[in-house]
């Protein structure tokens, strides 16, 4: 729990602290270190949280939908839009289908970057995909659109998701 309450405060510094104790006392655990991965992710410190993903792979440990979804966000948060792409379609390769989180993740770091064409392509690729955008999905696009002073674009965004039954929020 102490690790799980650092991670929530996106403390990375103390969850791995913690988890170094836990380890020396008990041994290796997949779900802290799972724990602490996201905590780095949290912290914007996806590069940390891609470290315990390999720590864990060599240690063959479970690496679940958390461990890829925590580095697709923090890479969101970075404002690495390749990175979370990158990081989505190893989920992909894993045999693991990436939530709409994990794609709304990638069209906010395109879309800060300022990059609507590339949001606009990857809310394409989920509407062909299992994963059905939501509001947030479509937000994201029409929000960078807008900023992008691409107001066409944005309209266009805007009455797909209406023709969808979708509201803007």
């Amino acid at each position: 729990k102490i690790i799980e309450a650092a991670a929530k405060d996106a403390d990375a510094d103390e969850a791995m602290r913690w988890f170094g104790n836990l380890e020396a006392d008990f041994g290796s655990n997949e779900v802290a270190a799972t724990i602490v991965l996201d905590a780095c992710a949290r912290a914007g410190r996806p590069e940390d949280a891609v470290s315990w993903f390999t720590r864990m792979e060599h240690a063959r440990q479970p690496l679940g939908d958390l461990a890829y979804s925590s580095i697709i966000h923090g890479y969101a948060v970075a404002g690495e839009p390749e990175k979370t792409v990158e990081w989505l379609l190893k989920m992909e390769a894993a045999a693991m289908q990436p939530s709409v989180i994990c794609h709304n993740a990638v069209l906010d770091a395109f879309g800060k970057r300022g990059r609507v064409d590339s949001a606009g392509e990857w809310l394409q690729r989920m509407v062909a995909s299992a994963v059905q955008p939501n509001e947030s999905s479509f937000t994201t696009v029409v929000n960078a659109s807008a900023k992008a002073e691409q107001p066409e674009r944005a309209v266009a965004w805007l009455s797909e998701m209406e023709r969808r039954g979708l509201q803007p929020s």
